[in-house]
C-alpha cells in the first residue's frame, strides 16, 4: 500500500475544478474547484500528457509513498476509509491504487477528494481517542481545522486560487449540539448559531456556497450564500441537503426531505427524485455539466440500491447485493460514481463506477466505504 506523503511530477493541464456528516460521514459532500462536500466543478480542458512521476519515499506503516500520475486526463481520485481489522484507515485511491492518510492507530475518515494543479487535498477527520479532530490533508500532510477539546468533523473540501475552503460543524461542548462552520485557510465562520452541520461547499469568484441543514423544530435542508441561509424546506419537515453545485446564475442542491430523494434548483424542487414506492431514498451528491443535472445516491427497495439520476431519470449502476452511490462527477462524455457495496457476507466494497462499469477498490476482507471522486 502506497502513503500520500509526495506528489511527484502530477502534470496535469486544463483549468482545475474541485470540489462528497456526523459520526460516519455525510453522504459526501462533493468535491470543488480550482477556481464541491465537497463539490465538483467543471471540467478543464484536455492537458498533454505528462512524464511518469518518480516513486515517493518510505512513508508510514513502512509503505512506498505515493507514485506521480501521469498527465493525461481520466485519472481517478476517490476519498474514503477502510479498516485494519481494528481502526478505520482514512485512504485515497488514485487510479485504484491505495495511499494511506493516516497510520491506522486511531479512526479516521477522509470525506472528499480535490486535486488543485499539482496538489491534492482531501478533507475529513481523526480520533485524537477522545473525540474527532476535523482536519484536511494537502498532499498527505495533515491541518488540524479544530483544537480537539471537542468532536469535530469536516464534510469537504474546495480549492479556489490559494485558498482552501472546508464545509462541516464543530460540537458546542452541548450534549448533541453542533454548529455548521466553514474554514478558509483554517479559520472558521459559524454558519449558525443553533444545531445545524454543513455538508459541501462550492465557491464561484467571492461567493460562498455551502449546504446542509438547521434544526429548529425540526430538520430543515439549507442552503448558504456568504453565510446567509436560505431553507429548502418547511420547518415541519426532516430533511437535509448534502450537496451544493453553482453554475452561471443557478445554484443546484441535493438532499432529501421525509424520506424522499430531492433535488433543487435555485431554492425550488427541480426533481423528486423516487419511484414513490420507497420511503428511504437520499440523494448525495450533485453535479452540473452543460444542461445536464447528475445526482448520486440511494434507494431502499429490499436493499439500498445505488442511484445515479440524470435529469430526474435513474441510470443503472451494477450491483450485485445492494449499495449506496456517494458522489457523482463527470468529465467529457464519461460519467463517474463513487459508493460502496455489500459483498452479500456483511462487509462492505468501497468502489467506483465509469459508465456503469465497477471497479472494486477494496477486496471485501475489510469494511470499506468511498464517499468522494474527482476526476482529472
Amino acid at each position: 500500500m502506497k502513503i500520500l506523503r509526495l506528489l511527484s511530477a502530477i502534470i496535469l493541464l486544463g483549468t482545475l475544478a474541485s470540489c462528497s456528516k456526523k459520526s460516519s460521514p455525510a453522504p459526501n459532500g462533493n468535491t470543488g474547484t480550482t477556481g464541491a462536500t465537497g463539490m465538483t466543478g467543471a471540467t478543464g480542458a484536455t492537458g498533454a500528457t505528462g512524464a511518469t512521476g518518480a516513486t515517493g519515499p518510505t512513508g508510514l506503516m513502512g509503505s512506498i509513498g505515493i507514485t506521480g500520475v501521469k498527465g493525461n486526463t481520466g485519472n481517478t481520485y476517490v476519498a474514503g476509509y477502510e479498516t485494519n481489522g481494528t481502526k478505520e484507515v482514512a485512504k485515497i485511491w488514485i487510479n485504484g491504487v491505495t495511499n494511506l492518510l493516516t497510520d491506522g492507530s486511531k479512526d479516521a475518515i477522509a470525506t472528499s477528494v480535490v486535486l488543485a494543479g499539482t496538489d491534492l487535498y482531501a478533507a475529513g477527520y481523526e480520533s485524537n481517542g477522545s473525540v474527532n479532530v476535523a482536519k484536511y490533508w494537502k498532499n498527505g500532510i495533515a491541518v488540524p481545522l479544530t483544537d480537539g477539546s471537542k468532536d469535530a468533523y469536516a464534510n469537504a473540501i474546495y480549492v479556489s486560487g490559494n485558498d482552501v475552503y472546508v464545509a462541516g460543524y464543530e460540537n458546542t461542548g452541548t450534549y448533541n449540539t453542533s454548529i455548521a462552520k466553514i474554514w478558509k485557510n483554517g479559520v472558521a465562520t459559524a454558519l449558525s448559531s443553533i444545531q445545524s452541520s454543513a455538508n459541501s461547499v462550492f465557491v464561484v469568484g467571492t461567493d460562498v456556497y455551502a449546504a446542509g441543514y438547521i434544526f429548529g423544530s425540526s430538520r430543515a435542508a439549507a442552503v448558504w450564500k456568504n453565510g446567509t441561509p436560505t431553507t429548502l424546506t418547511p420547518t415541519i419537515s426532516s430533511a437535509a441537503a448534502y450537496s451544493v453545485y453553482a453554475s452561471g446564475a443557478d445554484v443546484y442542491a441535493a438532499g432529501y426531505e421525509n424520506g424522499k430523494a430531492k433535488a433543487w434548483k435555485n431554492g425550488v424542487v427541480l426533481y423528486n427524485l423516487t419511484d414513490g414506492t420507497s420511503t428511504d431514498v437520499n440523494a448525495s451528491s450533485v453535479f452540473v455539466n452543460g444542461t445536464d443535472v447528475y445526482v448520486a445516491g440511494y434507494e431502499n427497495e429490499v436493499n439500498n440500491e445505488p442511484r445515479l439520476w440524470k435529469n430526474g431519470t435513474a441510470l443503472p449502476l451494477v450491483t450485485s447485493f445492494g449499495g449506496r452511490a456517494t458522489s457523482t462527477f463527470v468529465q467529457a462524455v464519461n460519467v463517474y460514481a463513487a459508493g460502496y457495496e455489500s459483498n452479500g457476507a456483511g462487509t462492505n466494497l468501497a468502489k467506483f463506477w465509469k459508465n456503469n462499469a465497477a471497479t472494486n477498490l477494496t477486496d471485501g476482507k475489510h469494511e470499506a466505504k468511498a464517499y468522494s471522486i474527482f476526476v482529472k
